[in-house]
């Protein structure tokens, strides 16, 4: 008994000894990016087939005294694929302690075990684990590729149609040193930079660049799959927040100012619409037909709940309500489909809120619970609400999931469909998106999906990247099924 705690405490501290040269070939090779990734396994992998079949033993083996009975290329090949199965939550690790030979189930699986005082003698239940660890390995293998493929790579299913250079936004008069992680996340991944709008009679894609008193507007323009931005006016206001919409007769240009100053610009930079928030902490603001006139409404979210509506009359911007949209909620943020749509705060995830708004006033319509911990932004697609989130702690410390960009089902049921990215904190180097606009930019009658997207050396920096998407059927289909997998399998 004795001896068989000792082997057992010396393949575990072997099992670590081992796992920590797989963390120096990670570190070493992170900054290769998601290939450097691969590209670690695969050298763990070849490090652990090559010194067993060789030496029948690694080195934290060698270390701690341990060998295989039986190794040679053909076996410890084998013993490494089939160490997946043990990997399936760690069962096959465990069984170990329920094995009178102390075999893992990549051990049973390839005919040997680690060497102890006594010679090896098949059991009657071994034909019963091998055919466990062949469904474990399965399971396992569909499992890791899926996640793998949706979230490790990402955006199965999008097609990258066109790719701004690096913008960096500019932080003029502001002392970087002294702004606060929060602050210096509002002004890079956490505000909104792009809308649509029409320019000539046709549709612009337009990026602002905000500086300390005004903010220039840029029209861009799509070239061999890359993005020009040509200058178009500047308005006199700092713009914080942004959107777009139909107020009178063309798509223009909106935007609200630190100071709570919100104005409506048309093509030429003129300001033809302007009024006062009073809301003191807005949380996003988006424009869209909310009581079904034909013209769009400005709605401004605020951080406790609060919520101001503005429309434009024939000549001048008027606030058309002030107040709680209703039940005392923690707001995220919200998208306009057959009324308002606001995602709130829970201990069992956020909880979806419709409310219509009518004779200036919201009225409540439904309530549905979801599974969704976090958003930051939401956008309805052709293929269902799109969702999207950013964990700007867990990007500095590499841990846990650092970005959410999801599609889920507009029903009652609210079942997410298809996972873009939910991307895991890994010691590679790694591109982190964010949603910035869901909208038929060509006019061909389809969704395209603009994100922004920042790499590991400038999650908190100036700089960033605009990216234009178009669905891919084909692909989609695949993203269902492995997002089905991850889903039965969580």
């Amino acid at each position: 008994m004795i001896m068989k705690k000792m082997t057992v405490i010396s393949r575990v501290a072997a099992y670590f000894f081992d796992i920590a040269l797989l963390i120096i070939f990670q570190h070493l090779l992170g900054n290769i990016g998601l290939s450097g990734y691969i590209l670690s396994l695969f050298l763990f992998f070849l490090y652990r087939f090559i010194t067993t079949a060789l030496k029948g033993a690694t080195l934290g083996m060698l270390i701690f005294k341990l060998k295989l009975k039986r190794y040679n290329f053909k076996t410890c090949l084998k013993r490494e694929i089939f160490r997946a199965a043990s990997h399936f939550y760690y069962l096959g690790y465990f069984y170990v302690l329920f094995d009178p030979y102390l075999r893992t189930f990549h051990d049973v699986m390839s005919g040997t075990y680690i060497e102890i005082d006594k010679e090896e003698k098949p059991l009657k239940r071994d034909r019963w684990v091998k055919a466990i660890g062949s469904i474990f390995l399965a399971i396992f293998i569909l499992k890791w590729t899926s996640n793998f493929v949706l979230n490790d790579a990402g955006l199965l299913g999008l097609k990258k149609i066109a790719e701004s250079d690096e913008y960096f936004q500019s932080f003029e008069g502001d002392n970087i040193v002294s702004l606060s992680q929060e602050e210096l996340f509002m002004k890079t991944m956490g505000r909104k930079y792009t809308a649509l709008i029409e320019a000539q009679g046709e549709k612009a894609l337009v990026r602002i660049s905000n500086k300390q008193k005004y903010t220039e507007v840029y029209k861009l323009i799509m070239e061999d799959s890359g993005l020009r931005g040509e200058y178009l006016y500047k308005v006199d206001y700092p713009l914080q927040f942004i959107c777009s919409g139909k107020f009178l007769n063309n798509r223009d240009l909106c935007g609200l100012s630190p100071k709570g100053e919100l104005i409506i610009a048309n093509e030429k930079g003129e300001i033809y619409g302007s009024e006062k928030v009073e809301i003191a902490s807005p949380v996003t603001m988006k424009c869209g037909d909310i009581n079904g006139d034909g013209r769009d409404e400005i709605i401004v979210m605020g951080i406790g709940g609060d919520a101001e509506v503005f429309k434009m009359g024939d000549k001048t911007l008027k606030k058309v309500f002030l107040g709680k949209f209703g039940e005392d909620i923690l707001p995220e943020t919200f998208y306009i489909k057959d009324g308002v749509n606001v995602f709130g705060k829970s201990n069992k995830g956020d909880i979806l809120y419709n409310y219509k708004f009518k004779n200036e006033r919201f009225i409540f319509n439904s309530k549905r619970y979801t599974k969704i911990k976090g958003i930051s932004n939401v956008f309805c697609t052709d293929h269902g609400v799109l969702v999207s989130n950013v964990y700007r702690n867990e990007m500095m410390f590499k841990r846990g999931k650092i970005q959410r960009l999801e599609v889920y089902t507009d029903d009652l049921n609210y079942k997410k469909v298809y996972e873009f990215g939910n991307r895991p904190g890994r010691p590679y180097a790694y591109m982190v998106r964010t949603l910035e606009d869901a909208e038929d930019i060509d006019n061909d009658g389809k969704t395209e999906v603009v994100l922004k997207t920042v790499g590991k050396d400038d999650v908190m920096g100036q700089g960033y990247i605009v990216e234009i998407y178009k669905f891919d059927e084909r692909l989609l289909k695949l993203n269902r099924f492995f997002t089905e997998i991850q889903r039965s399998l969580k």
